[in-house]
């Protein structure tokens, strides 16, 4: 579990992790993923990688992973001040936060 060290919000898609796996349409089981807790359970997030560009994080629900044929839209979530969240990976060693302001 974490949570984030800055007094502010963060947008998810701000969050970058070292050596994060994403993957394909598809492939949701394989990919790193975030869970934020929505006050009636929780919400998952994929690190999803398009067939072109850089990864970026999606939600797992409507079916999402599973088009086939289109790429998907980025989450526009926010990480609350002193929400926590649950991060589920095999491989990242680092998670760094981006400073969503300057100091």
């Amino acid at each position: 579990m974490l949570a984030l060290p800055y007094s502010t919000d963060i947008n998810l898609q701000d969050l970058f992790v070292d050596g994060a796996i994403a993957a394909g349409t598809g492939n949701y089981a394989d990919a790193d993923k975030i869970f934020l807790w929505t006050g009636e359970g929780y919400e998952a997030y994929g690190l999803f990688q398009p067939s072109e560009g850089e990864p970026y994080w999606m939600g797992s629900g409507e079916g999402a992973w599973t088009l086939g044929f289109l790429d998907g839209v980025p989450a526009d979530v926010d990480i609350d001040i002193g929400q926590g969240f649950w991060y589920r990976t095999g491989a990242a060693t680092t998670i760094e936060f981006s400073v969503p302001y300057d100091l």
